[in-house]
């Protein structure tokens, strides 16, 4: 091979490698231009998603109706820090706190007025279907208060039905692990169900 015909292979291997590095380059840009467009795609649906909720009108809706558990007055409050208005809204955390500890303190009372009633109930046991129909009612609107069941616990002992009391006051542990009538009504009915050891740790827990 003569050199002028080299020369002319390594122009024409040199011709090559530029084409495909070009090829190379113009397909990147195909790629990320794809992806770019996707991405703004998502993010434009993202910005007017959060502009119609920012320009809706209407206030959200109560979380009383979206959870029937949820009380009243709790999905008041929660309404008031949801408010579009930004003047109906609490003031500051600690003003929400007070809020709050206000609505706990008269749940509190009313199921102490409530567990009141009941505990006179009990005292008789003459109509134990009713009073245990109450309690029942009482746990049913409060599941997560444990004087619940340990006003429960305390009614199946009295009936000397110690497997239903440990099974409720068990439960009522699960929610305080602190509350020591709970452990010492569990005392009781391991006691009366001839399960004296556990008994006495239950005992431990109480005092």
């Amino acid at each position: 091979m003569s050199n002028a015909e080299h020369q002319l292979d390594q122009k024409r291997e040199s011709r090559a490698q530029r084409s495909r590095s070009a090829q190379c380059k113009r397909r990147r840009p195909r790629w990320d231009l794809r992806r770019t467009v996707s991405w703004w795609r998502r993010a434009r649906i993202s910005i007017c998603s959060a502009a119609r909720v920012r320009n809706h009108d209407t206030e959200p809706l109560a979380a009383c109706k979206v959870c029937a558990d949820v009380p009243g007055g709790l999905s008041e409050i929660i309404a008031r820090s949801l408010s579009k208005n930004p003047t109906d809204r609490f003031g500051s955390a600690a003003e929400m706190r007070e809020a709050l500890r206000r609505f706990r303190q008269k749940i509190e009372d009313r199921i102490e007025q409530e567990m009141a009633v009941i505990r006179e109930s009990m005292a008789g046991m003459e109509q134990r279907s009713g009073v245990e129909a109450k309690l029942q009612d009482l746990l049913a609107r409060y599941p997560r208060d444990p004087r619940a069941f340990q006003y429960l616990g305390e009614f199946y002992n009295r009936c000397q039905r110690y497997g239903e009391a440990l099974i409720a006051l068990k439960k009522g542990i699960e929610i305080n692990p602190d509350h020591a009538l709970l452990h010492w009504d569990l005392a009781l009915a391991y006691q009366r169900n001839s399960q004296r050891e556990l008994a006495a740790r239950a005992l431990k827990k109480a005092m």
